[in-house]
């Protein structure tokens, strides 16, 4: 069996054991395409909210590789990055907006400052898809999202599990405001708040980033000599973490983190009490697809919410890419001449 085909089997059935079990096979509201369908080419438009970490590179490739594959459906695709910037966002899908794209996705910077601009792009007619991250609006055409909040959640009860439900718990966070890092430690903070002897105490935000994350953790450490449980939103950010306490020979507690190569890379040299939560950078695939189908008058759900897919230490070696960097996430649908591109190899 293929190494691609034997991890697609494992993400299949864990995926399907987590919608049974958080009870999210359930009947959605539907699009009303009558709005939306016509006859093709279309025209589609992507904003890239971030490119500053891999996470965000390949969501953008990840788009592009999808547009690559329908030449029959797609006559023309529009790209702006915001840069992580409301502002800059607002002023990208004011753009893309004047060239009148038939399906436009997008991951809002803000959960508020950029619903005006979605508002205006939906009631121009346009498929609006938020993908990744919502907005404080119900005036958009389709959603597609792994559960923040039950990826914290789920992080979070793995973690006071580990940990003996009691102890110090450090938590690392994403983008402050982004609606994907808010709900994440929402989630987790959630669990921890129904243990009394589970404490938190240092809470960061690190912008997903490998440096901030071990500078962060490097003032922590002084400060807090007993340190019994890490949660983190991403791997890179607990690579960052975990480089901070060996550096300072301080043995590595249980940790969270995301599908970040590096991080399943540490995961089994130091042999750590760990596991990995994974938000897939095909979420924009998936997000074209969503649009296309609208434009093409076949039933959608308005909203279309993923399992976040759990990687355990029984399934670690099945995603792992040694040959690879570091910065690499494993759970992709691009293709290799792709990840090799932007991936060379070490």
């Amino acid at each position: 069996m293929s190494r691609g085909r034997r991890v697609g089997q494992v993400l299949l059935v864990v995926g399907l054991i987590a919608l049974v079990a958080t009870g999210s096979l359930f009947a959605e509201e539907m699009v009303d395409i009558s709005k939306y369908k016509k006859s093709p080419p279309y025209k589609v438009a992507f904003d890239i909210y971030y490119k500053g970490n891999t996470w965000g590179v390949q969501l953008f490739e990840e788009f592009k590789a999808e547009v690559a594959r329908h030449p029959d459906l797609i006559s023309d695709a529009f790209y702006t990055d915001s840069e992580g910037n409301a502002a800059k966002q607002i002023s990208n899908i004011e753009d893309l907006i004047v060239r009148d794209p038939d399906v436009l996705v997008l991951t809002p910077c803000s959960f508020t400052a950029v619903v005006p601009v979605i508002e205006k792009a939906y009631d121009r007619g346009i498929a609006v898809i938020l993908c990744a991250a919502g907005a404080d609006t119900e005036d958009y055409t389709s959603f597609v999202n792994v559960d923040d909040f039950e990826y914290g959640v789920t992080g979070g009860k793995w973690l006071v599990e580990a940990i003996g439900y009691k102890g110090n718990v450090v938590g690392f966070s994403g983008i402050a405001g982004l609606s994907t890092a808010e709900d994440r430690w929402r989630g987790a903070v959630s669990v921890f708040e129904q243990y009394p002897e589970i404490k938190v105490v240092a809470h960061e935000y690190c912008d997903w980033t490998y440096v901030k994350a071990k500078m962060a953790m490097e003032n922590i450490i002084p400060a807090h000599p007993k340190i019994d449980g890490i949660w983190t939103g991403a791997g890179m950010m607990a690579r960052g973490a975990i480089e901070a306490l060996v550096a300072a020979g301080r043995s590595v507690p249980p940790i969270t983190a995301d599908d970040d190569n590096g991080y399943l890379k540490m995961w089994k040299k130091f042999d750590l009490t760990a596991v990995c939560l994974t938000k897939p950078t095909w979420l924009s695939q998936k997000g074209l697809q969503i649009g296309l189908d609208i434009v093409q008058g076949k039933p959608t759900p308005k909203v279309n919410i993923l399992p976040a897919y759990v990687i355990t230490k029984e399934t670690r070696d099945d995603f792992v890419r040694p040959d690879l960097p570091d910065t690499m996430f494993v759970n992709t649908h691009l293709p290799e001449d792709v990840i090799r591109r932007l991936f060379p190899g070490e």
